[in-house]
């Protein structure tokens, strides 16, 4: 009986690791994600690196990068533009173009779709989208994007006194 105690105890436990380590593997986008309501690895992943302030490498993953790393680089770099944290050269600007029109697909938190799950790189980027994760994605962008100038608010004050 004890036995079964622990094992029902213990079964949620092991079915958020093993969905975390499919997260990691395959690059899937989710903002609030399982039953501990946490963003993904690559959503984790691309916030260290925002609040760092690591612009280049945001910039790369662009390329590089798995479609979900691509699609949440898209979503970053419009928005830091947008705040003038940063300026997209060309090569940047025709790479953000290119994935507007891409029907590479992506993960999805089963939480976070409609779908069965994948959608593509266009349909998520595209303006008009009604898909949750699109919202979650800008929303999330535009409170780094505030963070990020908070952090040089309070830098440039330091530096003044």
């Amino acid at each position: 009986m004890i036995k079964f105690i622990i094992l029902y105890l213990l079964t949620p436990l092991f079915i958020v690791l093993h969905a975390e380590a499919q997260d990691f593997e395959s690059g899937k986008v989710g903002f609030s994600c399982s039953f501990t309501g946490t963003s993904t690895f690559t959503v984790k992943n691309m916030t260290k690196l925002a609040l760092d302030s690591n612009y280049c490498e945001i910039r790369k993953k662009m390329i590089n990068g798995n479609t979900a790393e691509k699609y949440l680089s898209v979503i970053l770099c419009e928005a830091f533009q947008e705040s003038n944290l940063i300026i997209l050269n060309d090569e940047e600007i025709s790479t953000i173009q290119r994935l507007y029109n891409s029907n590479r697909k992506i993960a999805i938190c089963s939480g976070c779709s409609i779908t069965n799950g994948k959608l593509t790189i266009g349909e998520l980027l595209n303006k008009n989208s009604k898909f949750s994760t699109t919202e979650n994605a800008r929303r999330w962008a535009n409170t780094l994007v505030k963070r990020i100038e908070l952090q040089i608010k309070i830098l440039n004050g330091k530096d003044q006194n």
